[in-house]
């Protein structure tokens, strides 16, 4: 009778542990879901127009047919979601589409899927174990002028500050002739603009260069001096984010 008696506990015990894990495992996806409430997202399309624009009566080519790689990385990186108002939604693995302007990020089912729109702000961890330095995107097509119309997809954010330098990569496919002209080739090209954002405004950049840079700031006295001493090449990025 005392064994049954222990046997009768020992299948309460591992029952209360299964139900446990079980309703564990349908909160977290239920949270998950209700986390992206509001965020639209699609199946992944590797597909890409040739003329970068996506028009009805545009060619279009899978990636594979292209030389080069659509991606910021081309791996999943640990990544920081935020929508417009800037309040996390939560971390999941994505990487970064240049081409379609879109993050393709897993689920929890680990299904592949693009946001489209709703998320104000990414960022990006690609050091193991390190979620502190992150590579920072934000999308917010009001604040940034391309082409005479507002952008679409998500812009780099290269510093933090009163004054940040900003990156807009966009990658597309590029058409050469090959074999002397018998044969086409296809691959990515990528196109990159810039912006530095002040207090007044977010000024688009020609290219990196000294007189471009400087004559959108108000600088202190001792700016010329400093920018001698520390070698600073408006033309290179890495200076730019120093100064």
């Amino acid at each position: 009778m005392q064994n049954l008696k222990i046997i009768y506990y020992y299948i309460f015990i591992i029952s209360l542990l299964c139900y446990s894990e079980a309703a564990i495992s349908q909160a977290y996806r239920e949270n998950t879901r209700a986390e992206l409430d509001g965020i639209k997202a699609s199946s992944v399309n590797n597909e890409v127009f040739i003329d970068g624009i996506g028009s009805s009566g545009g060619q279009k080519m899978k990636y594979s047919q292209v030389q080069g790689s659509p991606f910021f990385y081309d791996e999943f990186h640990p990544s920081d979601f935020y929508d417009r108002k800037n309040k996390k939604i939560g971390r999941y693995m994505s990487k970064y589409n240049l081409a379609s302007q879109q993050f393709h990020y897993l689920s929890v089912d680990s299904v592949e899927l693009a946001v489209d729109e709703g998320i104000g702000r990414v960022v990006i961890y690609n050091t193991a174990g390190d979620f502190q330095n992150g590579i920072e995107f934000i999308s917010d097509p009001t604040r940034f002028i391309i082409e005479e119309t507002p952008y679409f997809g998500f812009i780099q954010q290269l510093n933090k500050g009163n004054t940040v330098l900003y990156k807009y990569l966009k990658r597309s496919v590029v058409v050469a002739d090959s074999l002397f002209g018998a044969a086409k080739k296809y691959y990515f090209g990528t196109s990159t603009s810039y912006f530095l954002g002040t207090a007044l405004a977010n000024i688009k950049l020609k290219k990196l260069s000294d007189d471009y840079i400087l004559s959108q700031l108000q600088l202190p006295e001792n700016a010329t001096a400093w920018i001698k001493e520390n070698k600073i090449k408006f033309n290179k990025e890495a200076d730019v984010i120093r100064f």
